[in-house]
Formats: C-alpha cells, structure tokens, sequence
C-alpha cells in the first residue's frame, strides 16, 4: 500500500462511493498492528483481512478461488431476485408482502402505479396508512396473520365518482416467516359485466312475462275502455235516440243529468275512461318491451339525434310544466366528425328522452340550484358511446341496483310507470347489442353510459 490507510480508502470507495456491495473485498496488510482486524471488520465492509505473511502465493489464489465462486453465488442469487421482480412486476393485480406488525416491506410496480409513490416512500409503510379505505378489513387481515391462515375478502368497496372502485383482497401466509403476501385486485369492470348479465337475464325473463301478462290484460281492459264509452254516449243528452228512450220510459234527461252531475257519476266514468287509456299505453309498452323491434337500422349521426332530443324536449309543454324543463341548462361535448351508427332511430330517440326526462325529474326534486344536464359522444375503437349525465342529487346504492327493473319507479303514485328506463336498457343492450351503465352516487348526480357498436350485431 502507497500509505498505511490506502486500501481503507479504497474499500470506502468501492461501497459508498461506486455503491458495489457485491464485489468481494479481501484486504491485506503489513502493518497489522496499525489497523487491528476486529477494528477494521467492524468499520469496512470487507470480506476476509489477510496479514502479508498469511497471505502465501497459494493462499492468495485459494482465497481469491473461494471468493470468485461467492461471487457467482452471489450474482446467481441477484439475477433469480431480479427475476422474481419482473414476474411480481408483470403482474396486472397489486402484490404487497407485509411483516407480522402489517409493515409493508416489498412491492410490485402495480402497487406503486395505483399509489402514486416512490418504493422508498412505501416500503416500511404501515399498510392501512397507505390503504386507509380497507381499514375495515384490518381485524380480518390481523386474524389471517395471527393464524396463518388463508383469507379472501371480495367486492371491497371504495367510493369515488362513476360508482366507485371494487377490489378483492386475497392474504397468503408466508411459509417460512412471520408475514403475509397480499394480492389486491381490482374487479370493478368483472362486477359491471356480472351486473349486465344478470340485467339481461332479468330482462329476458321478464320480456317473457310481460307479453303473457299483456296479452291476458288486452282483452278485459279493452271491455272496460268500451263499456265505460258505451256508457257516457248513452246518459248523453245530445244523441236522438237516448231522448226518445228516456221519453219513453217517462224519463227527465234533464232531471237526470242533474243528479249524475251533483253525484259525479259522469266525472266518475271519465276517470274510468282515462285509467283504461293509460293502462292500455302500459301494455303497449310492455308489448314493445317483450320483441325485438322489426324496424330497419340506418346509419346515423349520434350527434345529431342528441341536439334534435334536447330541442324536442324543450318544446314538450308537459315536461315545461311538471318538471321546469326551460330552466335547464344544457350542456353538449360532441366528437366531430362522429362515424355514423347502426340503429333504429326512433327507439334511440326514446332512449334519449327518457334519459333526459329522468334527468329533469331528478333535478326538480333536488331542487338543485344550477340544474344542468350534459350529453357527451365519443368514438372508440368499435363503438359510440354516448353519456347522459346530471348534477341532481343522485341515488343510493340499493335504488341503483333496482332502478332498472320493469315497474321499479321512486316516483310518487301517478307519476310514472318504472318502465322508461327498463324499456331504454332493453332497446340499447337487446335492440342494438349495446351496453347500458348507471353510475351515481348520493350527492354527486348520475351518469348514463350507452354504447352503441358500430356493427350491427343483429344483421343478417
């Protein structure tokens, strides 16, 4: 050595400067007495101290032998680390390894997307500091770690705008030491899709019922809408024959319009009338709900329809007056040039005024200060979507799981039939092969995604 602390030198250089804590380090010295080998152990990060008179020729090539094959040991070891990182890296789903106390000590690139952080600013972490909203699950993730037991915890909710977040949490014991292995996953489109499918289960079930029910419900309603005609035409004082009737029953018309007038009898069978008029548009509907509509898709300009919907609406004098429909502000974000969709363009016209209906109730009932409805379209790969969204006061999670059930309806009696948005998702999804989402949230309005594919999955 060019001075007696050179090589000390050296060693600091190698691991703190150049930062190689994998090269083998065997120091050798002269002057034992000058740096004691306890002293020097302890203070460098060295792997073996030699004296010179130690270190013969054939000890030097043994030990240089012995520290060649700690290396390949060791690189071996680094490149299966590094192999098992990219595997755990290349994994879709977060994967975390807690210790006992629930210290996260190892991540995946998943984990440190989704948190936004640097690995050093999350290893050493307490779990549920960076994973607040699964505090719920801590007593459960304790039990598992405590019993080294296996753990699945599904469909965790965690709230946000568009329904939120929903993950499965599976805990596996680790098999050497205290500790578990986390797999978090994030199931939010797999529930979506399960919900379509049960949806459109429901749908075709019910489509079934409701063309029975409709059916048997046609013939009585219609005798009662006929009957009750029959009787206004003949207690009417206008027609020949009911007068020379009465007359020759001895009868006063006039005495009698006066009674059934006082006993409203006549506003009575109005009534009548009029409730068989609307339960006959209910079947009508129901019929309309329970087939396949015959008519031929054209291809259309989403856009279009949208803004040609909102100016139909707000010339509907009834949504004017129950639902304030010209103190809405609409709002539009329309793709240009939006390629042209396959479908029936009055039954997509329903759907949109339905939506907006929907919409414009909602916010009447909030009394929300700046109603606004807004209609978005953009293109994806294969398909239109198209979004229907409001600032009102939104719906809780049990009304949304059943808001778009035939008869469903939050409305109060006579206000509605709960078959507007029942009748929508099955033109969109049955009609058109499309997909029909509802995001909402108490307080943070609703959202209505439609999809519309760009080929028309019913074509022959």
């Amino acid at each position: 050595m060019d001075s007696k602390d050179t090589g000390l030198k050296l060693v600091d250089f190698v691991r703190n400067e150049l930062g190689n804590h994998q090269l083998r380090i065997v120091l050798r010295t002269g002057q034992p007495g000058m740096a004691p080998e306890r002293q020097v152990f302890e203070t460098y990060d060295i792997n073996d101290y030699k004296t010179k008179t130690e270190l013969t020729d054939t000890r030097l090539y043994l030990t240089l032998l012995a520290a060649l094959r700690d290396f390949d040991s060791m690189a071996r070891l680094s490149n299966q680390k590094d192999f098992l990182a990219d595997v755990m890296d290349s994994m879709p789903e977060m994967h975390l390894v807690l210790d006992h106390q629930l210290q996260i000590t190892n991540v995946n690139a998943e984990a440190i997307s989704y948190l936004k952080r640097d690995r050093h600013q999350i290893e050493g972490k307490g779990f549920f500091e960076l994973f607040d909203w699964l505090s719920g699950k801590e007593q459960r993730l304790r039990q598992a770690v405590t019993r080294r037991e296996i753990a699945r915890m599904e469909r965790i909710k965690r709230k946000g705008l568009g329904g939120g977040q929903y993950f499965d949490l599976l805990v596996y014991p680790l098999s050497t030491q205290p500790g578990v292995a986390l797999v978090l996953q994030d199931v939010t489109l797999k529930r979506r899709y399960e919900e379509m499918m049960i949806q459109s289960e429901k749908m075709l079930s019910v489509g079934g019922l409701a063309a029975g029910v409709a059916h048997e419900i046609n013939n009585p309603l219609s005798t009662i809408h006929q009957a009750a005609q029959n009787v206004s035409r003949r207690l009417s004082g206008d027609l020949p024959q009911n007068l020379k009737t009465a007359e020759e029953c001895g009868l006063d018309m006039a005495a009698l319009h006066s009674y059934l007038d006082k006993r409203k009898v006549l506003e009575f069978l109005d009534h009548v009338t009029e409730a068989a008029e609307r339960a006959s548009s209910i079947v009508e509907t129901m019929l309309r709900f329970s087939r396949r509509a015959e008519a031929r898709k054209s291809s259309t300009d989403l856009n279009q329809l949208a803004l040609s919907t909102i100016e139909l609406v707000g010339n509907d004098l009834d949504l004017k007056k129950r639902y304030h429909i010209d103190k809405i502000r609409f709002k539009t974000s329309l793709e240009d040039q939006l390629t042209l969709t396959p479908v029936e363009v009055t039954e997509v016209q329903q759907v949109f005024y339905n939506l907006i209906k929907n919409a414009a109730q909602a916010l009447k009932e909030g009394e929300v200060a700046n109603p606004t409805i807004e209609i978005n379209t953009r293109a994806e790969k294969d398909a239109v979507v198209v979004e229907v969204c409001d600032n009102g006061p939104g719906m809780s999670e049990e009304v949304r799981a059943h808001i778009l059930e035939p008869f469903y309806t939050t409305k109060e009696i006579g206000e509605g039939t709960g078959l507007g948005l029942a009748v929508s998702y099955f033109i969109v999804t049955n009609n058109h092969g499309g997909q029909f989402e509802i995001h909402s949230e108490p307080g943070q309005g609703t959202q209505v995604h439609l999809k519309f594919p760009l080929v028309d999955q019913h074509a022959d």
